[in-house]
């Protein structure tokens, strides 16, 4: 007698990668032109995302993964911010010279990487990293990596916009309210 699935576990199936199939299609429709696009990595993207969704002319925040990093994608309207201005965010967001963490997350996918998208943001990438080491800001030498963009894959709805959804978690409390205080930010 040959075994045959419920139809209930087929419906399920297909439901399931539909609902799957629309989310990506959800996901990807956001995606900035590559132009008006920046990738840092700058320890948990709880932190990054809060920080960027202030920071003047940016149009979109997506927490997501890019080389096994927890990264965050930036759309940016280049009419009212640039790639240099969202660096230096990114330079003040976090510690560019911790190795594999940041605070109390540690790990490789906490470390410090620029995606570039292409050759300019590579070059401009470079120049404000030699710049931030010579300034002195920091006694140890900067840690961040400086890597051409891959795949980015957004984080699950739940990881989007964390600390604004979720306030009083107690790492957005200990960990991402402070951060954002200390910048001169908005709490979550």
């Amino acid at each position: 007698m040959m075994y045959q699935r419920p139809l209930f576990c087929w419906a399920a199936f297909i439901l399931g990668v539909a609902l799957c199939s629309q989310s990506f299609a959800q996901r990807t429709e956001k995606k900035p032109a590559q132009s008006n696009v920046a990738y840092f990595a700058g320890g948990c993207f709880w932190c990054t995302q809060e920080i960027f969704e202030q920071a003047p002319g940016v149009t979109s925040v997506v927490s997501g993964y890019m080389n096994n990093a927890e990264t965050v994608q930036i759309g940016f309207d280049p009419n009212k911010t640039n790639y240099d201005k969202l660096l230096t965010v990114f330079w003040h967001a976090h510690d560019p010279t911790e190795v594999n963490r940041q605070g109390p997350d540690i790990g490789p996918h906490y470390r410090s990487v620029i995606f570039y998208a292409d050759d300019q943001q590579r070059q401009a990438a470079e120049k404000s990293k030699a710049q931030l080491g010579k300034s002195g800001a920091y006694s140890k030498p900067i840690a961040t990596e400086i890597t051409r963009a891959g795949s980015f894959h957004a984080a699950p709805e739940y990881h989007q916009n964390f600390g604004r959804k979720n306030p009083n978690n107690p790492y957005v409390r200990q960990w991402v309210a402070p951060k954002l205080k200390k910048l001169g930010l908005k709490g979550p």
